[in-house]
């Protein structure tokens, strides 16, 4: 009976992998005949409009379109709140995924894009690919000014960008048990920099923040249920929450946000662990 089960299962598995093949390779060959055919430019706009997602394409590898890394709800919120330029700041920046994309959104128009990167690697790596317009700031949002200890994610090597081996999107100040249970930390601890959300939007001299993304493994619970955190400038928030849905941590984030006067938006799909939230201050819950 185990081996009948066995069996079945290595088979599913097998055939899921031939299934994200053929994508992966659709994928490809339909980048390729759209700039053959049409541009660049042209090939930008086919491609949201078929939703395809080149932002991660510097690390689209075997299996990754299906994966964690495609998250084109993250990036559909940021179209959509920066479509008439803006302030966005990236919280957990990583090598600029997001900041980038964002970016390429406001150049033409009046905004700004800010990139909030702890890790020294990944920041290494973010410093040398983003554009020299986006505002880099090198520390980690937390719930005091001064310095936090970090613990350095196992390292994820970019092939394209071999002048880091070290970067991870995974560091984290406050783990999880499912950092551990899927090796995703390294036993390396560094101090860094941290500074509050609020005394950033602050020392940045801005009257409004359009969309933050947050994506800090773990550590938007002690941020965003800070009773001292003011987010009166704020006027939606895209956060990657690293708590189960129903769990006491997530339920106390959405009574702090809507105690801050945010709609909340639940978006599924990572895993039972984890989930988007959609934040937002909507014309009423601003009067």
């Amino acid at each position: 009976m185990l081996k009948s089960i066995f069996d079945e299962t290595r088979g599913l598995k097998r055939a899921f992998r031939a299934w994200v093949f053929l994508w992966f390779l659709w994928y490809v060959l339909l980048r390729v005949i759209l700039r053959l055919l049409i541009g660049k430019a042209r090939r930008q706009y086919v491609q949201d409009l078929l939703g395809l997602h080149y932002s991660r394409g510097f690390n689209v590898v075997y299996g990754d379109l299906l994966g964690l890394l495609y998250e084109p709800h993250v990036r559909r919120i940021i179209k959509q709140c920066l479509k008439d330029g803006g302030v966005f700041i990236d919280v957990g920046a990583y090598v600029g995924v997001f900041s980038e994309y964002a970016y390429r959104l406001i150049r033409k128009k009046t905004g700004l894009v800010v990139a909030v990167e702890p890790d020294p690697d990944n920041y290494s790596v973010l410093r040398a690919l983003i554009p020299e317009e986006v505002k880099l700031v090198n520390a980690a949002i937390w719930i005091e000014n001064g310095f936090v200890k970090l613990r350095k994610g196992a390292p994820r090597h970019i092939r394209r960008y071999p002048f880091s081996k070290k970067v991870s999107d995974s560091s984290t100040l406050v783990p999880q048990p499912f950092h551990e249970e899927r090796g995703l930390l390294s036993n390396e601890f560094i101090d860094v920099r941290s500074i509050r959300l609020d005394t950033l939007i602050r020392q940045l001299n801005l009257t409004q923040v359009d969309l933050i993304k947050m994506d800090i493994e773990g550590a938007e619970l002690y941020i965003l249920t800070d009773p001292n955190l003011d987010l009166t400038l704020v006027k939606a928030m895209i956060i990657e929450v690293h708590y189960p849905f129903a769990s006491p941590q997530s339920k106390a984030i959405a009574s702090s946000l809507r105690g801050k006067s945010f709609q909340l938006y639940p978006i599924f799909g990572l895993d039972k662990l984890r989930y988007h939230l959609y934040a937002v201050k909507t014309n009423k819950s601003q009067q």
